[in-house]
Parts: structure tokens; sequence; C-alpha cells
């Protein structure tokens, strides 16, 4: 069976956030842009949530990480409609997650949000 291209699109978009951030780092987990990147680099994909105020002219954006449970903390996962309601920060940028105990995105270590 062959599955278009609208199909996933409309899955995807189905998705709720906390599915969502599941969904890429479970479809991205060691995917690599660069060919042979994985011999010379340790490299992530990572889902971020770029923000600034509406009317801020300024050129920078801050980024938040968004992040996934920790297994360990959540070894029967976590709630289908759990809200990115939990801020922290790691590698020098706010973090975001459904959970308190959450893993960072970028280096893969344990994240408290409050």
């Amino acid at each position: 069976m062959e599955i278009s291209e609208n199909h996933v699109l409309e899955w995807v978009k189905g998705l709720t956030d906390k599915q969502l951030v599941e969904f890429f780092y479970k479809s991205t987990l060691g995917r690599h842009i660069y060919s042979g990147e994985e011999n010379y680099l340790k490299s992530r994909l990572v889902l971020v949530n770029a923000t600034k105020e509406q009317n801020d002219n300024d050129e920078d954006w801050e980024l938040e990480l968004l992040c996934s449970h920790d297994p360990k903390h959540y070894p029967n996962g976590f709630d289908d409609n759990g809200l990115l309601c939990q801020f922290g920060r790691c590698c020098n940028h706010t973090t975001v997650s459904y959970v308190k105990n959450a893993i960072c995105s970028v280096c893969g270590q344990e994240v408290y949000g409050t």
C-alpha cells in the first residue's frame, strides 16, 4: 500500500504537541544530514520553537529546545495530551517539555522543568 504525502501531512497535523515531539525524535534518531558526518561529528536533528515579541524589530529570535520525556522517570511513557508547559535550561537554551523530567534534545542529559 502506497501512502500519499497528503495522507502523511494530515496525520502529522492531527498529532498532539507531545505526540509531534516524540514522532520527530523517533523518526530522526540516528539521521545525519551530511554524508559521512557521523564519522567525525556528534550531531542530532533538533526540534525548536523560535519566538520573539510581535512588535520586536530586533533580528534575534529566542530558541526553545523541545524535549521528550526521560524514560527512566516515565518507563510507560506519558499522556498523549501532555501540554508543553515545563520549562528548564540546558545547552545555553530554554528547554520545553510536557514532563518535569525530560531529556535535553541537544546533549541528551537530564533536564528538569518547572
